[in-house]
């Protein structure tokens, strides 16, 4: 028998199994409620072209691809591309014989080019498309077919496939099938896309939607999205509309964006939407946006201007911003000038450096220093240590040395930690080595350990610890149980086992059981047996009770333990 009959009687049983699959998958609920009814229903009173009509809009004219040639590009798997060519110009007559075809591919090959038939299906009579995806009984691989099923749906008949999304669940399903109609709609039909969201109820969509839909009007449309957009009524969605716009039109017409910011009648609004603008606005234009926002009246709003000019001018010139911000009012000028510190380290490190020194004593000039410091020394570290060497002992001294450790450690954690080590001992010493270890237990915390290690039992080694193990065990809670089960007794081990247990004895207690036992004072070991065995007992009972009757505690505590509630 010649293969295009093998295949065609395939086919046949395939449409029948099908229709069995169908009335099996319902009647044992392997489908989602996407509601086919409503569908059905949807279809009957759209305004949807006929079906030829409908292809033939979406381009499916020309010769059709025989199953012939669709039996000939699935033995050519290594041509996926082809085939998935060659399966978008299938008869719809023939898309049931060719769903059985495709059964003897590999899932996920299956499962992709499903999902580009259905949406071929769907141009040309959604409902047996949305039949066919709903009877598949992988929920992932049914949600990713129904999402196909839309696509093509929207290609024919977008009214009927905004009403099927509307009645959806608010499930993962909703949320998929809703970035469908943005990606389709919102930048070609943002009316329609709109009137979506407007119909939809409030807790079904983000007001972030109205954002995202703007913009992507706006990008091709702006002054017609800014129209439509002082149109809504509801101040939340119209807020997220404006920024929407304002943050795509500023990007392409800084002057016709800022012209029509301007022109809106309310104070609120207009304030709102130049917040959106003013860094791109900075960025393109300093002086200008500088000028603009000087001239504001002196509120909470004036000063936000004037950081966010502050910092987009420091990105392409340091000094003229900071030449612009040491001439700004005194009430403003020391946290624009904290805020652009790191840039004008970058430029000029002794200026701003001889800028924090001339501060009053004080918390203020302290922030100042260690702000200063850490960004020098990211970039240059022998030359920050060199100034501040020379700094008076005191509280400037301390901050710039911190400041030096955290910032050198976020670039290189051994060199920072060496530096540390060399300190003289004391308060100036500790604070730099627990922030260095705040940065490297992070991102390397066995070798911070090695060197945590070597510090000596006391307050600052016992402080590491806890800092360490108490990171560790959130990102691999057994490399830190076996760092704590090989270090020898003390204080500091006792301590950083409790911060251990504190971390993982409610996920995995029969992990933190074993180190329980080690702890050398009997109330802490009491204690830290107790969380434990609230949450080991709930696991496994009976080793939970084992392993109790094995601890070092007097008989009283460990009936206690075993009877707890």
């Amino acid at each position: 028998m010649k293969p295009i009959f093998i295949f065609m009687a395939l086919g046949l049983v395939a449409v029948i199994g099908f229709g069995v699959g169908l009335k099996v998958g319902r009647k044992h609920g392997a489908s989602t409620p996407v509601s086919v009814s409503f569908a059905r229903k949807t279809l009957l009173t759209s305004n949807a072209p006929p079906a030829t009509e409908a292809a033939n809009d979406a381009g499916i004219t020309g010769r059709h691809t025989t199953l012939a040639e669709i039996e000939r590009a699935l033995l050519e798997l290594s041509e996926r591309p082809r085939l998935l060519e060659i399966v978008k110009r299938v008869d719809p007559a023939d898309i049931p014989l060719v769903m059985a075809m495709l059964e003897k591919l590999e899932p996920v090959v299956r499962n992709a080019i499903r999902t580009e038939l259905l949406a071929v299906w769907a141009q040309t009579d959604a409902l047996a498309a949305l039949e066919f995806a709903e009877a598949i009984t992988d929920p992932i691989v049914r949600r990713q077919a129904l999402l196909g099923v839309l696509r093509g749906w929207l290609g024919h008949d977008q009214r009927g496939a905004l009403n099927w999304v509307r009645r959806l669940p608010q499930d993962q399903l909703r949320f998929e099938a809703t970035e469908v109609l943005f990606s389709t709609l919102a930048g070609d039909q943002p009316e329609l896309m709109l009137e979506f969201l407007e119909a939809i109820p409030r807790g079904a969509f983000s007001f972030n939607d109205y954002g995202r839909m703007f913009a992507a009007w706006a990008a091709k449309a702006p002054a017609a999205a800014a129209a439509r957009a002082a149109a809504i009524s509801n101040w939340m969605q119209r807020q997220e509309a404006y920024a929407g716009i304002a943050r795509q039109w500023v990007r392409t017409d800084l002057a016709a964006a800022l012209a029509w910011a301007r022109s809106l009648p309310n104070e609120y609004d207009r304030q709102s939407v130049l917040r959106q603008m003013i860094g791109h606005w900075a960025a393109a234009d300093p002086p200008s946006a500088a000028e603009f926002s000087l001239a504001m009246a002196a509120t909470e709003s004036r000063d936000f201007f004037l950081e966010q000019v502050a910092s987009a001018w420091a990105k392409s010139d340091a000094n003229a911003a900071i030449a612009w911000v040491q001439q700004l009012p005194e009430s403003v000028q020391l946290r624009i000038l904290q805020q652009v510190a790191p840039q004008w380290v970058q430029t000029d490190p002794q200026a701003a450096a001889a800028f924090g020194l001339s501060l009053p004593e004080g918390t203020t000039q302290n922030n100042y220093l260690n702000q200063i410091a850490s960004s020098w020394a990211r970039q240059n570290p022998k030359a920050a240590i060199e100034w501040a060497a020379q700094l008076p002992e005191g509280d400037a001294q301390f901050s710039a040395l911190n400041g030096i450790a955290t910032g050198w450690a976020g670039t290189s954690p051994q060199e920072a930690a060496n530096y540390v080590a060399a300190l003289p001992p004391g308060k100036t010493q500790d604070s730099a080595a627990l922030n260095v270890l705040f940065l490297w237990q992070s991102t390397d915390p066995a070798a911070a350990s090695s060197w945590v290690t070597q510090f000596p039992e006391g307050d600052l080694r016992q402080k590491a610890m806890q800092s360490l193990v108490s990171s560790w065990a959130r990102l691999d809670p057994a490399a830190a149980g076996k760092f704590l089960g090989d270090l020898p007794s003390g204080n500091s081990r006792d301590s950083a086992i409790q911060n251990y247990i504190e971390q993982i004895a409610n996920q995995s207690p029969e992990s933190a059981a074993p180190l329980v036992g080690s702890i050398a004072d009997e109330d802490q070991r009491y204690n830290s047996a107790e969380k434990v065995a609230r949450f080991y007992r709930r696991n496994d009972e009976t080793a939970a009770a084992k392993w109790i009757h094995s601890l070092d505690l007097a008989t009283e505590k460990k009936n206690r333990l075993i009877k707890a509630e």
